[in-house]
This record gives C-alpha cells, structure tokens and sequence, in this order.
C-alpha cells in the first residue's frame, strides 16, 4: 500500500530545530546528523545547527572536524574555528590527565570510593568527547566498586546513555542493563519516578530496535510523566508519545487502546505534546481509518528521518494497516470492496490483493467474492459463540447437580447398588 502521498491533509511542514529542541549531547547530534545524510533539502540547515551545537555545547572537536570536511559545500554561515579546536584540546589534555591521576592516586591508596567516583568522571569525560567505546570501558570498570545499589543503578544509567549514543548500538545490552537497574531499584526499596522513566524509555527503544512492538508500546505506556527532560541526551519527552503510539497501533486491539488513550494519564500527557499523534490515535480508535490514512501520509516525511524509527517505518506503516483492515471487518458479516476502498484510499484491485494476504496468512478469517467485489466473514459470530459456550457449561452443571441429588436421595434412602462380580 503506498503511504507516500499527502493525501486530503495539508503539505507537512518539517520543522528541523523544533523536532530535535527537545534533545541534547549526543541526541541531538546523532539526528541531525542522520537528517544531513538522509535529506538534500535539509542538509545545509542540519549541518549548521549540528556545527553550532558541537561548537557550543561539547568538546568534540574531532567531530567538528569531522563535519567540515564532509560537507564543507554546505557551509556558509561558519568558518572553521582553529582557535577554539587548539584550546578545546589543550583544556581537554590537562582534564584528562588530572582524571588519570586521581584514579591511579585512589588505586594506591585502595580507596574504593574515589575510585569509583574517577571512572564515572573518565567516562563522562569520554563521553562529552565524543569517545564512546572508552567511555562504556571506562563506565564498566567502575562495576568492582559500585558497592550500593545506587551506585549500581548509576552505571547501569551511563552504560546505557552511551550504549544508545552509538546509534548502531547492541539492544540486548541495553535491555540488560535496563532489567538490571530495575531489580537494583526493587531491592533498595526506592521507587524513582525519574529513573524509572529512564529505564522504560531506555527498554521501549531496545525492544522496538529488535522489532517487538507489542513490547515497546508497553514500555513507552508506563513511562511517568516525570521525565521531562531528564533524559535528553537519549529521547525527548514528545518520542514517547510518538513511538508509543506508533507500536500500539501496529499492536493492539481496541480495548488496549481504550486503555492506552483514556485511562493512561501519563501517556495522555505525552501525547498532548504531538497534537497530530494524538488526533491518529484518536480517529484509530474511533474507527475513522481514512483521516488515519492520512494522518500517516502527513507524518511519513518526518518519520523518515528519525532516527529511531526509519529503519523500521515500512513494517510498521504495513502493521498498522492491516491492524485497521482487520478492525474494520470484524462488526460486519459482509463487506463491499469498494466501500473498504475509498476509506483506506487504495484501488479496489490492490485492497483485494491486501485482503487475499490477511486471509491466507490466516489473521482474517472471510473469503472473496471476486465477481461481486464483497468480503463475507467464515468466523462464527463472536455473540454465538459465547451463548453456546454459556449454554454447553449450564448443561454440564444441570447434569452434575442433577447426579448429585439423586446420589443423595439413593443413600438416604437406602437403595445401593453393589459389585457382585467381586463375589467368590
């Protein structure tokens, strides 16, 4: 099914810098980036907004460099700042090296605490740097002397905000980490809304990397509203609202969606920040599949450029679709093609050929009448069934009763049956 077009909606305007205003370090890096490498229309724009942010925020110079050697035609605005990438090397040696000699000074001096304390601060520095696989060395090591659960849940916390920040990094580590600060979490008794914000975030984007949706609107439904954005430099409070909702609706049927649009506040509030997602949800549930139609063309442009969501959008956009073909026929006993059609706005010959593969892969349970162009349901009607299966175990408990009871009767009044076969 083709979901490129606009459809009835209006042109989609992506506005670059509000869509990653919400991210930081290497968040917002990485989709920008990511927007520069995927779109000729936005290069020029993501390259000076990733160019203003290292040169502002971090102290990544190598990726500076980086940058303006990979898309020096698209630079106008910026010259390059030799100056600042000479100083910003200079501080980050003398930083590195007063880090190095607290840590070696602690492992002398078989000080558990400081130690800890100067991997966490190698890490970090690594990190800031642009330097991720030290920083995850530098994080891992500080495992012998995490002696309290909070430190524990800290390390677990920094392994996965650097494992994420790699873009192509290892899901079931970061589902590891994630299930591990947890169960640190449960022992210590403490439940922090924050950090547990952190955790589901952290598990909702591993689980939709491995193609487990039903599992990453899970996560993403139970994340508190109170991470704002305390989590930044991984996934801004608005890509909850989106991801969640996008797996819920390849995922769930109509009830879980109740749930997850009314009765869910938290998740409620998350979609107050992406009004467009909201209104899909909304018109999914309501059963208004064509504006749902559209609403998906409308988002596709943005979608595609998400970092997190790209490589999976096709599976997605095919999941979410056949989920609303599939919501669509269950009330109804018959259909006519052409009705279906025009609100899934595709061609009569192409939905026929989508129903064909509901019905073979077994997920709709109907036949075709080619000739006629209808769709006739083969399921027993869902009311029937269960008034024949109320009736079957009304029966069966008349039956025992009625055994019961005359049992009864034949012992009170003495009446028994026995085995004579056992008689010698």
């Amino acid at each position: 099914m083709d979901l490129s077009a606009s459809g009835s909606m209006p042109p989609c305007v992506f506005d670059l810098e509000a869509r990653v205003a919400g991210h930081t370090a290497f968040a917002k890096l990485n989709r920008l980036l990511f927007v520069a490498e995927r779109s000729e229309e936005h290069r020029a724009e993501a390259v000076e907004l990733a160019l203003r942010h290292v040169r502002m925020c971090t102290i990544n110079t190598e990726l500076y460099k980086k940058i303006f050697a990979d898309y020096t035609s698209y630079i106008d605005v910026h010259t390059f700042d030799g100056a600042w990438v000479k100083s910003t090397d200079i501080k980050a040696a003398e930083t590195l090296r007063r880090i190095e000699g607290d840590l070696r000074k602690g492992q002398m001096n078989s000080e558990t605490e400081n130690v800890r304390l100067s991997f966490n601060e190698l890490g970090e520095f690594h990190f800031e740097r642009g330097q991720l696989k030290k920083s995850l060395q530098a994080y891992l090591k500080s495992t012998d002397y995490s002696l309290k659960p909070a430190h524990t849940i800290a390390m677990c916390i920094n392994i996965i905000r650097s494992s994420i920040s790699m873009v192509s990094f290892s899901d079931s580590d970061v589902l590891l980490y994630a299930e591990k600060a947890r169960m640190k979490m449960i022992s210590d008794n403490k439940a922090d809304p924050i950090l547990l914000a952190k955790l589901e975030c952290s598990a909702g984007l591993a689980r939709m990397k491995q193609g487990e949706y039903r599992d990453a609107a899970r996560y993403f439904s139970l994340v508190p509203f109170e991470l704002e954005s305390n989590f930044s430099e991984v996934i801004a409070p608005s890509d909850v609202g989106l991801y969640g909702t996008l797996c819920a609706l390849a995922t769930y049927n109509r009830d879980e969606l109740y749930t997850l649009k009314s009765k869910n506040q938290p998740f409620k509030n998350f979609l107050e920040l992406v009004p467009v997602v909201r209104e899909l949800l909304s018109d999914f549930y309501c059963s208004r599949y064509d504006k749902c139609i559209d609403y998906l063309k409308l988002l596709r442009p943005e979608l595609e450029l998400d970092i997190h969501v790209s490589h999976c959008l096709d599976e997605l956009y095919k999941m979410i679709v056949e989920n609303a073909m599939l919501q669509y026929c269950i009330p109804f006993s018959s259909i006519r093609l052409s009705k279906m059609a025009t609100t899934f706005r595709m061609d009569i010959e192409g939905l026929e050929k989508e129903v064909c593969k509901l019905i073979t892969a077994g997920k709709l349970m109907a036949r075709i009448d080619s000739f006629n162009k209808q769709i006739f349901a083969t399921q027993t009607l869902q009311r029937n069934s269960t008034l024949e299966g109320v009736l079957k175990v009304g029966n069966t408990f008349n039956d025992n009763a009625t055994a019961v009871l005359l049992h009864t009767q034949m012992r009170k009044h003495g009446v028994v049956l026995r085995d004579t076969s056992k008689r010698l």
